[in-house]
C-alpha cells in the first residue's frame, strides 16, 4: 500500500501526528507535504522520524 499525499488531508495528517510529540510530528507532516509521489508503508520506520 502506498499513501500519496493527496489522499491524506491536513486535518487527518493534524489528528494523525497529535499522537507523536511536536518534534516528531512536524518531522511526519514536513515529509507528507514534501514527497510528491507517496510513502510506501513498507519502508518507513520510527527511526525516520528519530
Amino acid at each position: 500500500m502506498t499513501v500519496s499525499k493527496e489522499d491524506i488531508s491536513s486535518s487527518e495528517l493534524n489528528d494523525f501526528s497529535k499522537y507523536f510529540d511536536p518534534e516528531v510530528a512536524n518531522k511526519i507532516k514536513k515529509t507528507m507535504k514534501i514527497d510528491k509521489k507517496g510513502i510506501s508503508e513498507k519502508i518507513l520506520k520510527l527511526d525516520d522520524f528519530a
